[in-house]
């Protein structure tokens, strides 16, 4: 009997405990959840799907999967990583997408039929990061051997091998005129490379923060990093000097992405949270709710009033952000 009264008591408590963390859930500010994908997700794309917008996103199972953007449709899945994948980019004029993980690929795909294109596998280590030139011409990619690779994308071969970071590198980015890619590191490095000669040009210190993605303004003028520390940092270009409107607050980032107008940037948290800045002012104009986990990505959709979020808790939401 003693026992019977236990188990009703700690079934009780163990509901009322569920209530309580219902109850005290945040509100889910999100207007549409997907939770097609098992385990963790951790990287999100927007980018053209061949026959429309198309969203990616990709985490722990490996599988890269294509959404119509808004319809919460699936296109394709995309299977052959054999570890977490951990970076997406859409092609910024074909309907084509590139991944990369722990298997130490980095796999490029056509986002319009599902298929794969082609395979690089540029070391033994994990591949952390991608981003394309602004034409689409070159492919750069980081990772876990502190190395920055670059690919023509047209006849896919190796470009250069940029050596100098200390750790992984995370974060990877294109200048507007393509002619420089700026890499960011665990070891509170940001640099800047000529993207034609391989040779780097200049090196600034994010105060030791680690770096986890950077992201560029569509004019060129400056560049973002979501990093530990302030959360996110912010240069002036192309003299890479620290922006004159430092943005405060948000805590530790774990990716940021700028509207296709430059004027806003979105940013994700270890604290659950995606945060809204204006770009100009340094401050967060909206702070949104709803993972229930970390938030480890984020991409504007085309037109800038909406984005797209990858998070822990095995979800992509999408929010409606205005102008």
């Amino acid at each position: 009997m003693a026992l019977a009264r236990w188990v009703v008591a700690a079934v009780l408590l163990t509901a009322a405990v569920a209530v309580l963390a219902w109850l005290l859930a945040p509100v889910d500010q999100s207007f549409a959840t997907v939770r097609d994908q098992p385990g963790v997700v951790r990287c999100v794309a927007v980018g053209s799907s061949g026959v429309g917008v198309g969203v990616a996103a990709a985490g722990d199972d490996g599988d890269v999967r294509l959404w119509e953007a808004g319809k919460n449709r699936l296109r394709h899945k995309l299977s052959g990583h054999t570890g977490k994948v951990r970076a997406l980019a859409y092609h910024p004029v074909q309907p084509q997408l590139a991944s990369a993980g722990d298997d130490h690929t980095i796999r490029l795909w056509d986002a319009a039929l599902g298929t794969p294109l082609h395979t690089w596998q540029p070391s033994a280590k994990a591949v952390e990061c991608l981003a394309f030139s602004p034409d689409g011409a070159v492919l750069a990619a980081g990772g876990a051997d502190k190395c920055v690779y670059l690919f023509t994308v047209a006849d896919r071969k190796l470009l250069h091998t940029l050596k100098g970071h200390a750790k992984h590198v995370h974060g990877v980015a294109f200048a507007a005129d393509g002619k420089t890619v700026y890499s960011g590191s665990e070891d509170g490095a940001v640099r800047a490379w000529d993207a034609a000669s391989g040779t780097l040009r200049r090196e600034v210190s994010a105060g030791k923060h680690h770096i986890h993605m950077l992201a560029v303004s569509p004019d060129g003028k400056h560049l973002y990093a979501a990093a530990g520390g302030p959360g996110l940092q912010a240069w002036d270009l192309p003299a890479l000097t620290p922006a004159a409107v430092p943005f405060r607050g948000g805590g530790l980032a774990k990716a940021v992405a700028v509207s296709p107008d430059g004027k806003r940037l979105a940013t994700v948290h270890e604290d659950k949270l995606v945060r809204l800045w204006d770009a100009a002012g340094g401050e967060p104009v909206r702070v949104l709710t709803g993972h229930r986990g970390m938030a480890l990505g984020v991409a504007f959709g085309p037109d800038g009033t909406t984005i797209a979020t990858a998070g822990s808790d095995g979800t992509v939401k999408w929010w409606r952000v205005g102008q």
